[in-house]
Parts: C-alpha cells; sequence; structure tokens
C-alpha cells in the first residue's frame, strides 16, 4: 500500500540508508506523504543545500507523477529518471522564479515534456530511424532516374517528330 510507511518506521529506512538511495520502495522519497511546507524561494536561489533537500522531497511526487503518467505504459524504467532528470532542469530554472509556487507546475512541465521527448525517441528507433544508407546508393539511384527520365523525354520527343514528318510527307502525296 503506498504511503503506509512514512518518515520514521526504522525498518523501511535503515533498508533505504543501507542501499545509499533517497526513495523507498515506491519510488517516493522518505517522508514524501507528509503534509510538507513549500521550500524558501530565496534560499534556493542562493543555493543553499538544506532548502535543496526539502525541494526535492517537496517537488519529487510532482515530478514522478507526471513523468509515470507518460511513461508508465511503454517505459515504466524510465520514470524515476525522467523525474530526476526534471528536477535537474529545475535547477538551473530556479533564478528566473518570482514564486515558489511557480515551482510545482513548472516540474510538472518539465517532466511531462521530457517524458514525451523520451517516447518519440523510443519509437523512432523503433521505426528504424537510427539505420544508416549510403549517400552513394541514393546518388546512384538519382542518377539512373535521371538519366530513364532524360531517355524517355527524348524518345517522347522523337515519335513526336517521326510522327509529324510521316504526316508532312502523307500531306505532301
Amino acid at each position: 500500500m503506498i504511503g503506509a510507511k512514512l518518515e520514521g518506521d526504522d525498518e523501511n529506512e535503515n533498508e533505504v540508508e543501507r542501499e545509499g538511495g533517497y526513495c523507498d520502495e515506491h519510488g517516493a522519497p522518505r517522508g514524501a506523504f507528509q503534509r510538507m511546507n513549500a521550500p524558501n524561494l530565496q534560499a534556493l536561489q542562493r543555493g543553499d543545500p538544506e532548502a535543496w533537500e526539502e525541494a526535492f522531497r517537496w517537488l519529487w511526487p510532482v515530478a514522478f507523477a507526471a513523468a509515470q503518467f507518460r511513461l508508465q505504459a511503454f517505459l515504466p524504467q524510465d520514470v524515476e529518471d525522467v523525474a530526476i532528470e526534471a528536477l535537474e532542469a529545475l535547477v538551473e530554472k530556479v533564478r528566473e522564479m518570482r514564486s515558489v509556487e511557480e515551482l510545482k507546475p513548472l516540474a510538472a512541465s518539465i517532466a511531462h515534456h521530457k517524458a514525451v521527448s523520451g517516447l518519440r525517441a523510443a519509437f523512432s528507433d523503433k521505426r528504424g530511424r537510427r539505420q544508416t544508407e549510403s549517400l552513394d546508393e541514393h546518388r546512384d539511384e538519382a542518377g539512373d532516374r535521371a538519366e530513364i527520365s532524360l531517355l524517355l523525354r527524348r524518345s517522347t520527343l522523337w515519335r513526336k517528330k517521326s510522327s509529324l514528318s510521316y504526316c508532312k510527307k502523307r500531306s505532301a502525296r
């Protein structure tokens, strides 16, 4: 059951700490299901590590949910990576923010767009986007097509000229 184990559950925390991760078995940061206050925007803009820890816990569920919504059906193994990439991209944008309330929608938007980009890349790979073909082959084919086209035009013109000259000869008789 998601959210059943909260921060303070010694068994769960010890397991996560031994693995060196920040997340519980559900992919959420420890304590993510506790009610949290928004982080201090000025502290984030200064780069305060404690403020960023708090911001990560506050923003992770939003980024994770946005990535999971798009990727769960096709690339479930990429959900956490996309959520982390979204939060990393958010770090670059925090200096432009005027209000801390802008962070959650921005985290969701970045995660959504990164997830869609990941899906596009995955599906284009399936269609053979990464297959390479020789340009010389295409040049030869194009040259052959041009040559054939020229020959056909010449033969058509020749037939028209010969039929005209035949008609002229017949009418002259």
